[in-house]
């Protein structure tokens, strides 16, 4: 079988290319290895392609084809497969931001959702880091823990508020996530958001879901002191009870007006 022609079918979305490829290859197999047709498309779909050691299901998750994905889980596809990082499809489509995908994959296995990589991500830590509140919502209605941390002590809500993610911040914070834990370098969430000065990240912690603002990390630094910005620091100090609906307006000028 031409494995690059299977990949990049499942890529590009082209279910009548992967059907055409498992009706030529999968009675040859099943012959030459004296095992059944259903363990012949098994063996056929399950495969480890390319730099990131990617199967086919994977890939389809990393370019959102639904279709695909529906059809390689029909054609005995494993979602428990790994890449070289450890990340299952599940990862990859949670990453991407694909809902319909995640819950395809939850329904076909509830169990992948606490399935972490070598780094000790989950499936929710992916979703939290690039912001997808809908792919969250979809795993915590599936059961994913919000207090699960990978290697680094990093929950989902650290992941979100390292990456200004404030809308899944505070979806998450709304669900019960841990506001104030911190990672093995003793950061909060709050450090976390005041360090890279995401400002809308930094308010929904402290002014609208009420973080701890007395926590030192590791350095014997508040979030405060972990950084330079001054409208950052004025949202901690509570000097600001809502930010600028425009983001063309200067921070530090909206909160000098004496809102």
């Amino acid at each position: 079988m031409d494995e690059s022609e299977f990949m990049d079918a499942a890529s590009n979305g082209n279910v009548k290319t992967l059907e055409r490829i498992l009706q030529e290859v999968c009675p040859n197999i099943a012959r030459a290895r004296a095992v059944s047709l259903e363990t012949a498309l098994e063996q056929t779909c399950n495969f480890h392609y390319g730099l990131m050691d990617y199967t086919p299901l994977h890939a389809a998750c990393d370019q959102g084809q639904i279709e695909t994905v529906a059809f390689l889980l029909k054609s005995r596809a494993q979602h428990m497969l790994t890449d070289k990082n450890g990340s299952q499809p599940l990862h990859v489509a949670c990453g991407k931001g694909f809902p319909e995908i995640v819950q395809m994959l939850v329904n076909s296995g509830a169990s992948l959702i606490h399935k972490d990589t070598l780094m000790g991500d989950l499936p929710i830590h992916w979703a939290a880091s690039k912001g997808h509140v809908e792919v969250i919502k979809v795993l915590v209605q599936a059961g994913a823990d919000l207090k699960a941390v990978n290697k680094e002590g990093w929950s989902p809500i650290h992941r979100a508020a390292f990456t200004g993610h404030h809308q899944a911040l505070e979806y998450m914070i709304n669900k019960n996530g841990p506001i104030d834990s911190q990672t093995l370098h003793g950061d909060t969430p709050l450090h976390l958001a005041a360090r890279n000065n995401f400002l809308d990240a930094v308010h929904v912690l402290a002014a609208k879901c009420g973080a701890r603002k007395n926590i030192c990390n590791n350095d014997g630094l508040l979030a405060e002191e972990a950084t330079h910005n001054e409208s950052v620091r004025a949202i901690i100090r509570g000097e600001v009870k809502e930010m600028p609906k425009s983001a063309a307006q200067d921070p530090l000028a909206f909160i000098l007006s004496g809102r």
